[in-house]
């Protein structure tokens, strides 16, 4: 598999175990799972009716309609109630990821195990499953095209718990683990711009906002001087 986001979701999943590919477009993963023997079966939805038409098309190509169910729908409400193990969410924003999850909590902890990679907006994602209990299992950051994209695992808990600011916006695991610098590096950069700004900016809040920046500021240097994660 040449995509670097899909090769890292496909270390995350549980292998022998059914699993749904949530806003699946061209079916790329829940196929590659399949064909390569890593999961019995598997569900591709999405919303968009010309996607499931790719979709549909791309699992009748590999001739794998009867391991691989189409269905067309909105987030989880394709499933029922622990109908998978995984549950696939990616290349969609962490607002809209933590959407399909909040839409319905009782049906999203029906299931298992989740591996979910946004595209963006990652500290609301990481923020909403904090508060709802759901805890951080592991994250690994992949770069692709200049980018950098987080691939999260979670799974159903009952335990909120506080990320830091710092936490939220970068990832507890990834702050963490060692080889990662030029992506903190990256962060401190934007801290440091958005500060900037507020040099700039015409807002009540402003000296609020310069605090916590400067917190976040003070805070990545410290761990990027600490060097050993």
């Amino acid at each position: 598999m040449k995509n670097l986001r899909l090769r890292c979701i496909t270390k995350k999943i549980i292998s022998g175990k059914s699993l749904a590919d949530i806003g699946s477009d061209h079916a790329a993963l829940p196929v590659y799972l399949v064909k390569n023997g890593r999961v019995p079966r598997a569900v591709a939805s999405d919303i968009s009716p010309g996607s499931c038409r790719r979709l549909l098309q791309t699992v009748q190509e590999n001739g794998l309609q009867e391991k691989i169910d189409v269905r067309r729908g909105d987030g989880l409400q394709v499933l029922a109630p622990g109908e998978v193990t995984t549950v696939v969410i990616a290349g969609l924003g962490g607002d809209t990821i933590a959407g399909i999850l909040e839409k319905d909590w009782k049906q999203a902890e029906s299931f298992e195990h989740f591996v979910l990679q946004p595209m963006s907006k990652a500290g609301h994602l990481r923020r909403v499953l904090a508060g709802r209990g759901w805890p951080l299992l592991q994250e690994e950051l992949v770069r692709e095209k200049g980018r950098y994209y987080p691939v999260l695992v979670s799974r159903p808990g009952h335990h909120p718990y506080l990320l830091s600011p710092l936490e939220e916006d970068i990832g507890p695991w990834l702050l963490r683990q060692s080889g990662y610098d030029d992506y903190l590096i990256s962060w401190l950069g934007k801290y440091r711009q958005a500060n900037a700004a507020l040099d700039r900016a015409r807002r009540s809040d402003k000296e609020t906002l310069r605090t916590g920046m400067q917190v976040k500021i003070e805070e990545l240097e410290d761990w990027l001087n600490a060097g050993d994660r």
